[in-house]
């Protein structure tokens, strides 16, 4: 079969998310389950948008062997061999019964460089070639903000601001237009459940579904509050600074991006609102213990 022929059954998983969204967890859960294999935070062009690769011993690495400098860090040979290497090992995922599942690098797309894009890359280089089903995690924009401003990530892209942060997060949102989304607060209240909607919307078996043992599973990312445990969270303290940038965008609020975020993904806006955060319009299925119970 031509790479560029269309398979029906070569199907490939894809997640979608933006950084500090609690992606590693949900990912780690997934990539515990049976038969799954999960590549974490790919992109063919991370070296080329990122950090320029240094020379070194990288027998496996095709792709950051491409991006050094002698080869000319040709864009068109990285996705070649990004594309290449996906579409085979998908097939040999069906030869073997098992399921491949993407965590993309949503990042790269839309939250480095001045000029964001307006769809997932990794979607439109595989769309011509495969079966795609995908789904989008989200998390409150402003706990986000929180923990990229933590981790110093609001540098990759130009002005830096909360503002900026809620605009590249819409075009995430818009990108992703029709995919189902889970919500990363409601999925820490109950994994279980949460991991068998994931199951549900990708396709794959629902067995063994309960997330156990993710002590077994590292994966790139993990830049939060570091557990084996899914468990909900409060709400790191919010930083003058970010306070200072809520209240100067409350003066516009009829145009302010990150209300469009909330009222995209169900969220309060409100910054002292409780866990899960989630707009007064919407109930969320809850155990019967409170959040003050389960929330350490």
């Amino acid at each position: 079969m031509l790479i560029s022929e269309k398979s029906s059954n070569v199907s490939i998983r894809i997640i979608h998310h933006w950084a500090c969204s609690g992606g590693t967890i949900i990912s780690r859960s997934i990539a515990n389950l049976q038969d799954v294999v999960l590549l974490s935070e790919v992109h063919p062009l991370a070296y080329l948008r990122l950090a320029k690769p240094k020379p070194s011993y990288t027998p496996t690495d095709i792709i950051q062997q491409l991006c050094l400098p002698h080869n000319n860090s040709d864009p068109v040979l990285c996705v070649a061999a990004w594309r290449g290497a996906i579409t085979e090992l998908a097939r040999k995922m069906v030869e073997t019964n098992k399921v491949l599942v993407l965590r993309n690098h949503s990042h790269i797309d839309f939250f480095t460089g001045a000029q964001p894009e307006t769809e997932h890359f990794i979607t439109r280089i595989l769309k011509d070639i495969h079966v795609i089903d995908a789904l989008l995690t989200v998390r409150h924009p402003l706990d986000s903000w929180i923990s990229i401003k933590c981790q110093n990530w609001d540098r990759h892209f130009r002005f830096s601001t909360f503002n900026e942060f809620c605009n590249r997060a819409n075009l995430l949102v818009e990108a992703s237009e029709g995919l189902p989304f889970i919500r990363y607060e409601e999925f820490t209240i109950n994994p279980k459940e949460g991991l068998e909607s994931i199951c549900k919307i990708l396709k794959i078996k629902p067995e063994t579904t309960q997330p156990s043992a993710l002590d077994a599973v590292t994966l790139s990312g993990d830049s939060g509050r570091r557990s084996n445990k899914i468990q909900p969270r409060r709400r790191r303290p919010i930083p003058e600074a970010v306070e200072a940038e809520i209240q100067a965008m409350d003066k516009h609020r009829d145009g302010s991006a990150y209300l469009r975020l909330c009222s995209k993904l169900g969220y309060n806006p409100d910054p002292i609102a409780k866990h899960p955060f989630l707009s007064t319009t919407y109930q969320p299925a809850r155990s019967s213990a409170t959040l003050d119970d389960i929330i350490p």
